[in-house]
């Protein structure tokens, strides 16, 4: 039975977190490695496929709004192929997890705690993320919820102030000339299809959603279009601060461009800004690591247990365990980044999955009846 408690506004900001929240120390780097300076262009190339993305997963939510991915897929393409693109799905979900507590502990190790193993704070992020897991759908949107009041203020006031304080130069993104983004164009392909990824989460949340159906496009709508300005803030904000080749240079651009950026007069009353900012986007990445981490589980759970009303605990516990052991083949952010390379392609096929599986229920009306 559906449990309708998931409004568009929640269901909406979940989606932005879901992508962004996980890009925050990677994506910049990673979009600098392929297209340069350009890079700030590609979150506009990415909004056409998201749109198209999230049509193709609300339609899949209208037809099959009382279940999950994992329950759907078999009636939808039988049990052998199911099992197969459940697969896809959750190898992209367990990537996202394991990316985020990894190169958030990565980024503490290197700056914050250098005397504490990445793998002891890996272990206690996995440790958050499985007993949230545990807890349910409804305990996640609850935690994601407080990002609202706790966190958003002070991320929106680091993208402000710069403007304010003059520490910006625009001319550093001259020239411009998009056809940059043509140097590698199958590698900018695949990270514009992955940008956007957020609405995946309607194909887990959607029968909480509340009212059915165009909840979910609204929400697909507002959590992706939300998702632009703030792509596009971490990506461009180091390049107008410290300009070009200097933000390519850097390991975290977009969290040393926060460092930075602090207020430096004696009437602000916080001193160590970049410090509450560590802090802040610790609690980020732990719950966007949730998203991925439950989204794996629950789909996981629904293929294993067709008919099973809660998750199993040792089934989420042993995926626990092995965010944990794989996490101990990173052995530093370079380890992470050329792993990020390897999730964004994960997340491309998921990206192309999504249309084909919303074309099959279109030539399948049957499907949603379970003939």
């Amino acid at each position: 039975m559906r449990e309708p408690y998931l409004s568009w506004p929640e269901a909406a900001w979940l989606i932005m977190q879901y992508s962004t929240c996980a890009n925050y120390l990677f994506m910049p780097q990673l979009l600098y490695s392929i297209s340069g300076r350009f890079a700030w262009a590609v979150p506009i190339v990415a909004i056409p496929p998201a749109i198209a993305g999230a049509w193709a997963v609300y339609y899949l939510h209208t037809r099959f709004p009382e279940q999950r991915l994992g329950q759907f897929l078999p009636r939808l393409v039988g049990r052998p192929l199911s099992i197969a693109i459940g697969g896809l799905y959750i190898l992209f979900w367990m990537g996202g997890a394991l990316t985020n507590v990894t190169v958030f502990a990565h980024y503490l190790s290197d700056t914050k705690l250098q005397f504490t193993p990445a793998t002891v704070l890996v272990a206690t992020n996995v440790l958050v993320v499985v007993l949230v897991s545990l807890s349910g759908l409804k305990t996640l949107v609850r935690v994601n919820d407080a990002l609202v009041f706790i966190v958003a203020p002070f991320i929106l006031f680091s993208w402000l102030w710069p403007f304010f304080a003059s520490r910006l130069d625009f001319s550093n993104l001259a020239p411009v000339r998009l056809s940059g983004l043509a140097s590698d164009p199958l590698r900018v392909a695949v990270a514009a299809a992955t940008m956007y990824h957020g609405y995946q989460i309607i194909l887990i949340a959607g029968p909480a959603l509340n009212p059915p159906g165009r909840a979910a496009l609204v929400a697909g709508a507002a959590g992706t279009l939300v998702s632009v300005p703030a792509f596009l803030a971490s990506i461009t904000m180091p390049l107008l601060a410290f300009g070009w080749p200097y933000a390519n240079l850097l390991t975290y651009p977009a969290a040393s461009f926060m460092e930075v950026v602090a207020p430096k007069t004696g009437l602000f009353p916080i001193r160590r800004f970049d410090f509450v900012l560590t802090v802040l986007f610790r609690y980020i990445m732990i719950v966007a690591a949730m998203s991925y981490f439950y989204s794996a589980a629950q789909t996981l759970s629904d293929l294993v247990s067709p008919g099973a009303r809660r998750m199993h605990p040792w089934l989420v516990t042993a995926l626990g365990i092995v965010l944990v052991a794989l996490s101990a083949f990173f052995k530093g952010i370079r380890t992470v980044m050329q792993f990020a390379s390897v999730w964004v392609i994960l997340g491309a096929g998921v990206a192309v999955m999504s249309p084909l599986l919303a074309l099959v229920a279109f030539v399948r009306p049957d499907a949603a009846h379970g003939r």
